[in-house]
């Protein structure tokens, strides 16, 4: 595959970053730094989370 194109999952996978980026900044605007705090917790808890549902899934 030719270097910058991407496949639908490469290009899916980025706009979900940029969409979760735009969402954390429209965060620290509104709410201030302690929404980027709670916001990477919940991240950080949604994460471990899923892995546990896979693991159990098994």
């Amino acid at each position: 595959m030719p270097r910058g194109i991407a496949s639908n999952g490469e290009v899916s996978y980025a706009v979900t970053n940029l969409d979760s980026a735009l969402t954390m900044l429209m965060a620290v605007y509104v709410y201030g730094e302690k929404a980027v705090k709670d916001t990477k917790q919940i991240a950080l808890e949604s994460m471990i989370g899923g892995a546990e549902h896979l693991s159990i899934g098994r």
